[in-house]
Formats: structure tokens, sequence, C-alpha cells
């Protein structure tokens, strides 16, 4: 259950150093007996109290054996005593004896001090001037060797109770001796007051010397010398009159029980441990078992409760005593004003009734047994059986308090200690909460991380814990809280720990010391994985050495330490050695111990020399080992050069002797953890002590130098800075060159201008008083300096003239350039960003200009600065060639010739042409145009090489033509005549033409026997047989489609034959017949009509120019018709029209001739 040392060490001034008595000697640094607030100790088991003139109180701490004095701030320190029960120091300082079980004490006028001190059978004094402590009574020797004697040649047994009479006469109550004793202040001379030397409750009413007595415990003097004896065994207060000497029971029945109250006193039940009366002869009982402080009435002898309820508990404090609980209480006084201090047994407390208000406070104790002194001075505080302390990087140190249930931290930039987890309750709860709200149990040794996260082996509930540096909460970090050796490879929170003793910790690994495991363990804190460094688990053993650590033996590893390698170092507890495993190769071998338990071997090798149950280890800044050598109760170091051992704290005494003194001098009692910080303040957790102790071991100071400049240019100054560690406060400087001191160069910097070959050293004086050795010389800096030269730099562009859009690279060629130049480029005299390297690619625009800025770095330049020689760029605009072509033509017929132009943009002084024709180029087609019979969807482009400057890109591509080429339309004609082709002379015929592939508006022409008709251009043609057409004349039409690319075409002739004959006419309406034709003015109408009704219908005759001639109503009968029309003979002859109801289409052309 111990600790290690934080790695990598923080350099730190001395820590603590108020409590530090001298740079080498030991000092308690934490624990102890308790000072300062006094109500912020412990005081243990309080058995008596008195208060001097000046209102200060002393307290018998019967578990600490010591005497306290609180003063009325309420300042606690220890006048007696050194907490170790024994016998030593009459004739010196009271603070250096040893007491054994104080009980009662009292004050002289003079503030001479007077206590019982029980296992010791004495009654001591302590000086009030000088502070030297004396027995006054008593040999040593528990008995009784006759009274009228020397009271300090008589025996005492079990003194418990001390008083003084008004004539400075010593009263003892001896406990087991069943006596009070009486010391004649005038004669030193010891007589018997009262009691026979045998237990007994008998001799009320008759001489006191004649009484039995029953482990009388305390005693109190009235103003006329009567004597109050608490004869406790007995369960009664008994008084032995001054005048008399009879002695008579003024309180108590004789059985136990606190019954009684507001009766005479000696009908009530008391269990008095302590008494004390008043001027005005009131008794006050300190009625332990029942819990109450009692009074007698001077005056009416009854009893009544001042204090305390019967309950065992220490309540109340600021209200009304009666109102109060009180716990055991064994020791009161009554001051002069009234106030009543009690001695709470019970409550581990001291306790004031005010004598005005009734109000009762805690004046002393925290009530705690052992736990005391958080807010307060470390070397104030009270620990209980220390295992194992750490410090951080801050110089914080940290206790395992194991009997406290606690871990403590004693804050180094305000020497204050205060709780840091565990509630003092042993437990396993409070995960997740703040780590003073968390319980613990038993826990070993604790390691600090470099974030300051605290990392607790928590011993019996088989865990680590972690506090979190920031939030304070804690946590789990490995273990389940069961026992075994389980989860390697896994999570460390599922694994099972065993009894884990102590922890270390170097960058993210935790190491583990589990204990019951018999093995080594290391958490990944950034994975959290767990496995095993060392050890093979189950059965202890030891073999293994020179091989893998992972199957070597190990018998309840109790510490862990690790260097800064990463080597690990393992208190190999019960096989009385230290072992090592090597980071680099994982190999075990012991390094101290021989494997039996003993103790030899101081300044030999650390192999050949016997340690015994070694716990804690600690590895300080120059990698030296530190042991807590427990059964030898010494702290003994491995020089990390030598691997020699020595001693450096314990004289292998049990015990608590030293300080103030060297650390080899002083007594150990089981120390169990130690650690070192990097200022090499030491401490050591001496556990049987319950005490941190502390001192300087020495360090190795260190010094390197560094020159913030070496090969130079010459007349340059150079500064050189010492960087150091453990140089102290207030480190020694001396700079020299070439050996030779410098005058006034004595800090850790140092200027000046070094010559080529000059040396440079420095020696460091460390004013740490643990130095050793106190000076160091650092290394040297050898100067090489330089003579000066003057650095070039020429430029070369890959081109100077180019198009736009262009990138160039640019190179440089340095002289004296040194070995890392740096460059920046710049253009048109602006420094271009991240423009730095020897070589620079960019784009320049037209006019730009290039210079490059040479830094050299050469080893002696007159300036490190050149700029390079200037290039201009020429740079051309991009010309974007472009080609447009035109059709003289599009959307033609098959078989027409189209032309096509093309007009180039930026083609330059000769362009070069390529027509093509769907995307294939034309053989010999180079020309600004090109002829050609287009086919229908036919795609015509051009493509333009131009020859102008920078044009991009050289060729371009026209606009693509596609062509439209309808095919011919070839059109067809036939026609029809109306009656027909064989005509009657005279008849009107009508020619129409039907055409196929005519278009939307056909052209006609009408010919007669080859020859155009002059104005016949319609579908139809209508002439008059005999008149317009002849017979046998031939009759054709010829068509043309007028649409795009519409064609001609020409009907076949049709013969028409003109004959003499009948008349028709034949429509919708009439089917009829006039014959013959010609005549002679008589012919007949005959045929039929549509309409079946009876009526009549209008026949006209007209002559050839319009004329009307005839004109008559002929009746129709079912449709029919069949009548003869007579003309006037004397009609000339010619061609006469005969119209229907004077219809025009209903006509009939008809001759006559012959008239």
């Amino acid at each position: 259950m111990k600790k290690r040392y934080l790695l990598p060490f923080i350099a730190l001034s001395t820590l603590f150093t108020p409590l530090l008595v001298s740079a080498q000697n030991i000092s308690t640094f934490a624990g102890g007996l308790g000072a300062g607030n006094a109500a912020n100790i412990s005081v243990t088991s309080p058995n008596a109290v008195a208060v001097d003139a000046a209102g200060n109180a002393y307290v018998t701490d019967g578990g600490n054996s010591i005497i306290r004095k609180i003063t009325p701030a309420g300042i606690a320190t220890v006048i007696a005593g050194t907490g170790t029960p024994g016998y030593n120091g009459d004739g010196g300082l009271a603070q250096n004896a040893q007491l054994n079980g104080p009980n009662g004490i009292t004050i002289d006028p003079a503030g001479n001090i007077y206590v019982a001190d029980y296992y010791n059978y004495r009654v001591r004094r302590i000086d009030a001037v000088t502070g030297i402590i004396t027995s006054v009574a008593g040999t040593g020797t528990s008995g009784y060797n006759n009274d009228n004697i020397p009271a300090n040649t008589a025996q005492l047994k079990s003194p418990a109770g001390v008083a003084l009479d008004t004539a400075g006469n010593i009263y003892i109550a001896e406990a087991s001796g069943y006596r009070i004793r009486k010391i004649t202040v005038s004669t030193g001379i010891i007589t018997t007051i009262a009691g026979v030397g045998t237990s007994g409750n008998t001799g009320d009413g008759a001489a006191a010397t004649l009484a039995k007595l029953n482990t009388p415990r305390s005693i109190s003097v009235d103003i006329a010398g009567n004597v109050y004896i608490a004869d406790n065994g007995n369960y009664k207060i008994r008084r032995v009159d001054v005048v008399t000497g009879n002695i008579s029971t003024i309180a108590g029945i004789g059985t136990n029980g606190s019954a009684g109250d507001g009766a005479a006193a000696t009908l009530a039940q008391v269990n008095p441990m302590g008494v004390v009366v008043d001027a005005n002869n009131n008794v006050y009982i300190a009625d332990n078992n029942n819990h109450k402080i009692r009074k007698i009435d001077g005056t009416t002898g009854i009893i009544t409760t001042i204090s305390g309820t019967g309950t065992a508990l220490s309540t109340g404090d600021g209200g009304l005593a009666s109102l109060a609980q009180v716990n055991s209480p064994r020791g009161l006084t009554r001051t002069a004003s009234g106030s009543m201090y009690i001695a709470e047994y019970g409550g581990n407390r001291v306790r004031v009734i005010d004598g005005s208000s009734g109000i009762i406070t805690t004046l002393a104790g925290n009530g705690n047994y052992s736990y005391g002194g958080d807010g307060g001075l470390p070397v104030n505080s009270q620990l209980s059986g220390p295992v194992g302390v750490s410090t951080d990087g801050a110089g914080n140190v940290y206790i395992s308090d194991q009997g406290n249930k606690k871990v403590r931290k004693a804050t180094h930039s305000t020497n204050i200690i205060d709780g840091f987890a565990g509630t003092g309750v042993q437990g396993a709860s409070g995960d997740g909460g703040l780590a003073v709200a968390a319980q613990l149990n038993l826990m070993g040794g604790t390691a600090v991380d470099a974030n300051g996260n605290t990392y607790i082996a928590d011993w019996n509930n088989h865990k680590i814990r972690k506090v979190d540096a920031v939030t304070g909460n804690i946590s789990t970090i490995a273990g389940t809280g069961g026992t075994g050796f389980t989860g390697d490879g896994g999570q460390a929170t599922a694994a099972n720990l065993y009894n884990p003793n102590s922890v270390a910790i170097l960058g993210n690994f935790l190491y583990i010391a589990d204990g019951s495991n018999q093995v080594i363990r290391q958490v990944d804190l950034s994975t959290g994985i767990i496995g095993t460094v060392a050890g093979t688990g189950g059965i202890g053993g030891l073999t293994g050495d020179g091989g893998p650590a992972t199957s070597a033996k190990l018998n309840t590893p109790s510490g862990v330490a690790v260097d800064t390698a990463g080597n690990i170092y393992i208190a190999d507890y019960g096989n009385h050695k230290i072992r090592k495993v090597s980071r680099a190769s994982g190999i075990i071998t012991t390094i101290a111990g021989t494997g039996t338990g003993g103790f030899s071997g101081d300044s030999s090798l650390a192999t050949a020399a016997q340690i015994k149950h070694p716990r804690g280890l600690a590895v300080d800044i120059n990698n030296n080992l530190y042991i807590a050598d427990v059964d030898n109760n010494r702290v003994r170091k491995i020089d990390a050069i030598t691997g020699k051992i020595y001693t450096i704290a314990g004289n292998g005494t049990a015990g608590f002797s030293g300080d103030g003194g060297l650390p080899k001098a002083a007594s150990l009692n089981a120390p169990y953890g130690v650690a070192v910080d990097a200022a090499g303040n030491f401490y050591v957790a001496d556990q049987n002590n319950n005490r941190v102790r502390t001192f300087l071991v020495p360090l190795s100071p260190a010094i390197s130098i560094a020159a913030s400049q070496n090969n130079l240019c010459s007349g340059n100054t150079v500064t050189y800075t010492a960087n150091t560690s453990f140089g102290g406060t207030t480190p020694g400087y001396q700079w020299t060159v070439n050996g030779a001191n410098i005058t006034g160069a004595t800090s850790a910097t140092y200027s000046y201008t070094p010559v080529n070959g000059d040396v440079v050293r420095c020696v460091l004086t460390s004013s740490a008083v643990n130095a050793a050795p106190a000076t160091i010389t650092s290394d040297s800096v050898s100067m090489v300096v330089n003579t000066s030269v003057t650095p070039l730099l020429n430029i070369v562009s890959s081109r100077d003239t180019m198009c736009a859009g262009t990138q160039v690279a640019f190179t440089t060629t340095p002289t004296f350039g040194g070995t890392a130049p740096t460059y920046q480029w710049t253009v048109n005299g602006t420094t271009m960003s991240g423009a730095t390297n020897a070589t620079y690619n960019y784009t320049p625009a037209n006019n730009d200009t290039v210079r490059c800025i040479l830094t050299s770095n050469y080893g002696c330049v007159s300036t490190p600065h050149a700029t390079s020689n200037t290039k201009i760029m020429t740079v051309n605009p991009i010309l974007t060639p472009a080609a447009s072509i035109v059709a003289s033509q599009n959307n033609i017929c098959f078989g027409t010739q189209v032309t096509y132009t093309v007009t180039p943009t930026n083609g330059g002084s000769t362009p070069n042409y390529q027509w093509m024709m769907n995307g294939t180029p034309v053989s010999g087609a180079t020309d600004t145009s090109y002829q050609y019979t287009p086919t229908n969807g036919l795609t015509i482009s051009c493509v333009l090489t131009s020859n102008a400057t920078c044009a991009s890109p050289a060729s371009a591509t026209s606009d693509t033509i596609t062509m439209v080429v309808n095919p011919v339309v070839a059109p067809t004609v036939t026609f029809t005549a109306n009656p027909g082709t064989s005509i009657p002379d005279g008849q009107q015929i009508t020619f129409t033409a039907t055409p196929t592939n005519g278009g939307t508006n056909p052209q006609y022409q009408w010919l007669k026997n080859g020859l155009n008709i002059a104005g016949a251009t319609q579908a139809t043609y209508t002439a008059i047989a005999g008149t317009d057409v002849l017979n046998n004349d031939q009759i054709s039409v010829w068509i043309k489609n007028t649409d795009a690319c519409g064609d001609t075409a020409s009907s076949s002739a049709t013969i028409v034959t003109v004959t003499t004959g009948i008349g028709t006419i034949g429509n919708n309406r009439y089917a009829l017949s006039l014959y013959p034709n010609p005549n002679n003015g008589g012919f007949t109408l005959k045929g039929s009509l549509t309409n079946k009704a009876t009526h009549a219908i209008n026949l006209t005759v007209y002559n050839a120019i319009g004329q009307l001639i005839h004109q008559e109503s002929v009746s129709v009968a079912n449709g029919t018709l069949n009548h003869q029309v007579e003309l006037s003979k004397n009609l000339p002859s010619g061609n006469y029209f005969l119209k229907l109801n004077d219809d025009n289409s209903s006509m009939i052309r008809f001759t006559i001739s012959g008239n």
C-alpha cells in the first residue's frame, strides 16, 4: 500500500519550506497530535480538563497520551507528551517527554500543571515558567510501599485523579489502589486520607482511612479543605470532612443507574467519573455512563441534570446545555465565572457551558477519534495509519490516510490540508459524484497524472478509483469490486483485481501492484484496456529472473514505480526483493535483496543487500530508487549510477523520534509509502506513527547552454542561455570563454561578440541545499565565426514572350545563398504570398516585372538579402478564331446548285479552310467558297485554321448548315368533256381537268390542236361546238404544280366530233333533248324532270346576242316533258339558246339553218 512519484518531474522550488527544520533534517510534514484550530482537531478520549487564570484550558488527551492547551481564542497546542505512550523526559521539556494514559489534571495559582500519569503510576508536574516536567509522586512501579515517605519514592497504583487545596497540597485518587493520597506541599511527604487499599463500599460515618473505596476516579477539594471523591465502582460521590476526617456519601445509592433527579442526591443513582465543587459547595458530577452532567445543590442536597439526555451523543452546540446531549463525560471543571468545562470522553470533545447564558459549545475536538486538521497546516493535522503518499507536478502532497478511510491533500500554494476523497466511512459508494462524498475501503497508494487526475488503489474494494482534476468527481477505472484475476485484454472496468496495493503512472499508462493476484497490471488510459506486465498470477513465488516478466513469479507485490525511461520497479514484498522490468526488453531482474528478509548490505551493491518486506517505491529526477523497507523501519536508496544501496532515513528501531535531526538517526515505525518531488523533498508515510515525515534528499543539478547563433559573421553579438534543472531558487552562474571567467557574466544569459574558435561554458552553482554536487559545468559551445560575403541572385524564365494565360517557370541561381536560403518573389513590386521557393510558376500579364529577393543563410554575409535581375513579360492576348458560313440558298429543289461562302474571325493573314460535308473533309474544297448540288439533309461546315498570333485554339469549326432539298413533284392531268366529245354543232361543251399532284394552286393552259387557247387557263374550259371547237379539233390541257418543286404535265389530246343532231340538257333537275338540231325553228323538247309534281316551266329562247325571241310556259305532268316548240320562221340562221326557267345552267344551244 504505497505510492510512487509522478513522472515526468516538474522542477519546483523547495516545497512547504516553513515545515523544514533544517535542510537535510527530518521533520513531520503532516499528522501527529494535531494543533491549530482546536475545534478542528481530534481530541481522543479526553479524560479531564483544567483551566488556568488566563482562561487557557488544559486537556488530558488519553488516546494520544498528551496534554493539550487550548487558548481562549480556540488555538490548540501540545504542551506535554510525544503521542507515543511511555515514560521518559523528566527533567526536560514536557513536549519531549512521554506520558502513558494521562487522566486527572489540575493547575495551581502559579500556572503549574499537575497530571495523573495513569499507566506510568506517577503524578507529574509541568513548570509554568520553564516547561520542564518532573515526577512529584510515584516511582513508575504500580503498588503501595507505605505512607509517610517522600512522595517521589512512593508507589502509586493507577493514579486517575489529582487535585489541589488552597494551601497547595496535592490529592491523588488511586483508581486501582483504592485510596486517596495526599502530598503535603511543605514536606513532600505522602499520606493516605481515604481508603484502605482494597476494594469495597464501607466506612461511611467513620474515619475515611478505614473506609473502602472502589475505583475512585476523580477528586475535588472545596475552599474549606473538604475532599470530594468520585467513587466510580461504588456509584457514589463521597466526602471526607476536613475537620473530622470522617467519610460520608453525598450522592448515589450504590447501584448503577440514572434515577433520582429532583430529590436528595443520596437517593439518586450516579455513575461518576469526574467531580468538582464550586465556591458555594455545589457539587458537579461527570455522570459517565448516564451521559449527563449533574449538580448537587450545596444548600438543599437536591440533585438535578444540567446537561445531557442520557443518550450517548454529542449534540446541541449553540443551544441550552439542558437540551444538549453529552457522550460519556469523564472530567469537568468550573471557573470562577461559573462556566463549566467538560471532558467528553465518548464524544472526543471538550465542551463549555457558559456560566451566564447556559449555552453549550464545543471548545476543542471535531468528534473524530483520529482525524483532524482539515483547513489548517498539514503539520497540525491528524492522520491514522497513513500507508501511501504521492506528489503532483504542482508540489501538492496526497496522503492515503487509511485508518480514517480518506485521501488527504496538502496544497502547496496554500500549505493547507483538506480531505480529498472519502467520507471517513468504510464502503464502496460514490462513483459519479464528488470524491469527498465517496466511500473508500482500506485504500493503498495513490498516483497523479500530468493533468492532475488522481488514481487511488482502493485496496479492499479491489478497484482503482480516479478523481477528475477538473470536476473533483470520482469514478472506477479498473476492477469490478469482486476478487479474482480476470479481464486481461479487455476493458479494465470489467477486470477483477485482488487487493491492489499501489499505483504508478507514466504518460497514458497506469501500473497496478495487484497484490493478492501476484502480478503487476497495466491499464492503457487512452483505450481502457488492461493487461499484465509482470507475474503469472495464482500462487506467489520467486522465479523468472532473466526471462520475460510475464513468466516470472512474484510474491505479494506491494509497491510499483516507473522511471523516466519506462522501466518498472516492483516491491516484491514476500520475496524481500526489488525487481525491475526493462521497458526495452520486458526482461525481469532483481536489483535489490537476496530473497532472505533481514537488514544488511548498506554501501554495497543492492543485489547483495538484505531488505525485509519492502512496500513503497519512488524514483527521483536522477533515477535513484527509494524503498520503504517496512520491517527494517528504514528508507533505503539505490544509487542509479553505482547500483549501491544506502539507508537514508530510520535507525532501524520502531518508534517515533528524531524530528529536527538527521533522518538516519530518527526512529520510524512501519514506513509504508515514499515519494520524492523534483526539488528533492522526500515524504515517508510513517504508518504506525500516524505521520508523514519529510526531509530533503540530495539531487544532482544539471545545466546545458545554447547559443542564439553559431557559424556566424564576425562582429555579431551572440546571446548564450543556460537551461538548468535543480538549480534551486537562486542559482549562481559563471560564464567562461576559453576557460577564463568573464567578469560580471553571472546570470542565466550572457551576450558578447565572439571570435572564431572561442569556447564558451557556464558553471552552475545550485542554491538548493540538497544539491550534490552543488557546482557543475556545462558542455561547451565552440564558436564558428566567418568573414562576410555578398549574396547574389540571378533569375531566368522559361519564356519572355507568350500568349495570355501561359504559365511561366522562373528559376534562381543564388551565389552565397547558404545551405537553406529563402526566397520571396515579387511581381510589379508586390510580394507574392506563398512564393518562397527557389522556383516560381505563375501566369503573367503583359509588361509584368518579376524579381526575386534572396535571404541568405550563408555563414557570413554583408547583408542577408539580395534582389535579382528583372524579367519583363510580353504577353499577347489570346485570339479566338471563328468561322461563319452562309449558303446562297436553302430549302431548294432537288438538283439545285448552291454556293457556300465562309467569313473568318481572327483567322490571321493566311488562314486555311477545309470544307466539310457531313463531317468529312471535301477533297480540294479549301477556298473561301464552295459550290455543290446538295441532297436533302446534307450538312456543310468549314474548319478554319488560323495563323494569327496566340490564336487559341488554332482551329475553329464554323456553324453547320443543314440543307433542305425538296424532291420535284411531277403532276399528271386528265380531263373530261361534258356532255361528251361528240356533240352537235352549236352545243356547249365543257372540258374539266382532273390533276394528280397538282399542288395547292395548280396552273392550267388549255390547248387546241397543240396551241394555247387564249384565256383558257382555268381548270375548266367551255366551248361551243362548231364555233370554238370544230369537228376533229384535238383538245388537251397543260398543268403546272405551283407548289415548291412542282413540275408540269400535259394531258393526252382528245378529238372533238361536232355533229348535227340532238342537243341535250343533263343535270340534277333535267334530262331533256332538243331535236332536231339544227332545225328550221321548229323542234321537240322531250325528257324528264326530277320534280315529279305537276307544274309549269318557263321556256325562253335567245339569239346569239342575247335577245329574247321566244318565251312560253309549258305544263309538266308527273315530271315528263314532251313539247313542240315552234319559232318564227323568219329567224335568221345561226345559233340560238333555249333556257329552262331562265337558268343558265339548264340551257341548250341549237342552230337554225335553212330559213
